[in-house]
């Protein structure tokens, strides 16, 4: 938020940022991570002055090396009618080996993410990978 404008700024349009710290300058320091990455140190800065545009830099980039060549999917959003007309929000995964064009019919699993107690986010997970059982440890 800059000094003198009340509204929010967004850390990011894409995935899930969390861990969100203050600094000095103008800066926050926070971590994002995503259906195909864990969690990264991001710095947004330029927040102290109107006249200079906001910078997002990468710091770190855990896990990057080696799951370059996992296929990982990012996913992609949908939105559907649920009970009582209410929209609801899903991600679609492509399975393994899955060709654009292709005339090959796949199984489709259909996982409920919602609360009460949480959602599932595009964010990483060493506990739960809609991507498979996968995780950063055994990717080495």
């Amino acid at each position: 938020m800059l000094e003198d404008d009340p509204n929010p700024v967004a850390l990011t349009e894409h995935h899930a940022a969390s861990n969100a710290r203050v600094l000095s300058g103008g800066r926050i320091l926070f971590t994002a991570s995503s259906l195909i990455s864990p969690n990264n140190a991001f710095l947004l800065s330029g927040l102290d002055d109107p006249a200079t545009p906001l910078e997002l830099k990468q710091i770190t980039h855990f896990g990057e090396n080696e799951l370059v060549n996992k296929n990982l999917d990012p996913g992609e959003e949908f939105w559907f009618t649920g009970a009582e007309k209410v929209q609801v929000h899903g991600f679609a995964l492509k399975p393994k080996g899955w060709k654009e064009g292709k005339k090959k019919k796949y199984p489709a699993v259909f996982l409920i993410h919602g609360g009460p107690q949480g959602a599932w986010e595009d964010s990483w997970s060493t506990r739960w990978n809609p991507n498979g059982k996968f995780s950063v440890r055994n990717a080495v």
